[in-house]
């Protein structure tokens, strides 16, 4: 099961729309933050279907994909768009995405 970390609301819920189009199981869920008031907010998500693989999200549509990964952008992950190119049409396969190191840092914390 994998999880991310993504502070507003409309965002969790894009991703999670996309997420769920694409045949995963989501959950969302907080935790408070360890010495503080504040909470982080995530979803944690996986595909039965498939071979469970870490920090690799498989999305169909072009669209869907930049919504995922700009979310993720913002949310302080580093992304990699995975596509191949078939008979002159982009056929996209997945993204593979790593808390940046501070932001690793600031959830640990």
């Amino acid at each position: 099961m994998d999880r991310l970390y993504i502070t507003s609301e409309a965002d969790r819920s894009a991703v999670a729309a996309v997420l769920l189009k694409n045949k995963y199981t989501v959950r969302a869920g907080s935790q408070r933050r360890a010495g503080s008031r504040s909470y982080d907010y995530f979803l944690e998500f996986w595909n039965e279907g498939k071979k469970p693989v870490e920090n690799k999200i498989s999305i169909d549509e072009e669209a869907d994909q930049l919504t995922v990964a700009t979310v993720l952008i913002r949310n302080k992950y580093t992304v990699r768009c995975f596509f191949q190119i078939r008979k002159g049409v982009k056929e996209y396969f997945h993204l593979e995405y790593e808390p940046n190191p501070t932001a690793k840092k600031e959830v640990e914390e």
